[in-house]
């Protein structure tokens, strides 16, 4: 088995707001604790560690529009890094 993220909430961000981003990790639909989880994008690099509920949580500031892209990179049974696409940034509208 390897973990699968279960969720990624929000979808979207928008420029300028701070936003948190929560990412749930399972194994066979089981919470996993402890796993880290790297979100990467236009000038967003975080990790976090996920807690007893295998949720990981990230406070991001949208700072122009782009792709994140969501990894566990240390979990010894995960063969694929890759988990998940966050949605593109939302531009404030103004004026």
């Amino acid at each position: 088995m390897r973990p699968s993220s279960n969720g990624v909430t929000p979808r979207t961000l928008t420029v300028g707001r701070n936003t948190i981003v929560r990412v749930r990790v399972r194994e066979a639909g089981k919470p996993v604790k402890g796993v880290r989880v790297v979100i990467t994008g236009r000038r967003v690099n975080k990790k976090a560690t996920t807690n007893p509920n295998g949720i990981a949580r990230f406070v991001i500031v949208g700072r122009s529009p782009g792709i994140l892209q969501i990894r566990v990179p240390s979990h010894s049974t995960c063969t694929r890094q890759r988990i998940g696409v966050l949605g593109v940034f939302t531009p404030p509208v103004t004026g």
